[in-house]
This record gives C-alpha cells, sequence and structure tokens, in this order.
C-alpha cells in the first residue's frame, strides 16, 4: 500500500521529514534514504519471512545504514535479533521501546526475526539509510559502532 502511495502524501510525507529533519539532526549528519520505507507486520504465533542474513550478501552495498521503527515496544520474539558482534553467529533480541528508533550495520551483522511467541503484533517501518557524502563504509559504521537507538 505505501509502494502506491503519491510522492509528498501521507506516510511517505511523514517517513522523509522524520528522516531528514529529525534524525538526521539526532546523528549529527545529512542523510540519504529510500524513497520508501518497508512496512512490515509480524503477527503473533507466525514465523518471521526471512532467515538471519546481512544485507551485502543481496546489495552488495556496505556503506548501508538499517533503520528499524517498531510502532509499538517490542522485546523477546517480537523484537528483531541481531547478532552480538561480527561473525559471531549468535543473535540476540533487541529490545525497542515505543518511540525509539534502532539504526544497525545490516550490511555485515547479520539480523532477522524468530517465530513470534508473543500475543503482539509487531508492525515496524524499516529503512536503508546512508551517509550523504560518504565514499566509505568506515563513515557510518563509526557512528553506529553495530548498532544505536534514537529517541526523542
Amino acid at each position: 500500500m505505501i509502494q502506491n502511495q503519491a510522492e509528498g502524501t501521507g506516510l511517505v510525507r511523514l517517513y522523509k521529514r522524520f528522516v531528514t529533519e529529525y534524525l538526521a539532526h539526532k546523528v549529527a549528519h545529512s542523510l540519504n534514504l529510500d524513497t520508501r520505507p518497508d512496512i512490515r507486520v509480524h503477527l503473533p504465533t507466525t514465523r518471521p519471512v526471512s532467515e538471519f542474513h546481512d544485507d551485502y550478501s543481496m546489495t552488495h552495498n556496505f556503506e548501508e545504514i538499517n533503520m528499524w521503527l517498531p510502532l509499538a515496544d517490542t522485546q523477546g520474539t517480537s523484537t528483531l535479533w541481531l547478532e552480538s558482534d561480527y561473525g559471531t553467529g549468535k543473535a540476540q533480541p533487541i529490545d525497542v521501546k515505543y518511540g525509539q528508533v534502532l539504526l544497525f550495520d545490516g550490511g555485515i551483522l547479520k539480523h532477522g526475526s524468530r517465530k513470534n511467541n508473543t500475543n503482539n503484533t509487531r508492525i515496524s517501518l524499516e529503512a536503508k539509510l546512508s551517509l550523504t557524502g560518504s565514499t566509505e563504509r568506515a563513515d557510518a559504521v563509526h557512528l553506529l559502532d553495530r548498532f544505536s537507538f534514537v529517541q526523542g
């Protein structure tokens, strides 16, 4: 549905304003962003839609930062799981509260979801961002140190 929204209207407009005005200010750097975010819905008792992965294997873009914004509190099996450190293969849940945004290095850091064994439906916005003018992956990784939270 969001892919069919006209440019500059509704959720697309709100997302762009959020990234360019609010999030860019918080990370003290202007950001390039996906035209539209992806919306993911993870219903109770359902399996995730994809296996654990790193984005580089699919996109071949090292410089991207993943933005994950859940629209309600998430924890345990209803949240996103991230590799504890590069190459360990050991994932841990990252509890994210409503109003927080998780930024992480999805290029190399493996991430994904587990079967949602909670009674909560998870709805989240996801997008790929990059630092404007950045020519090296190290710029974004330095900003994040694997992952970080931004909150109001």
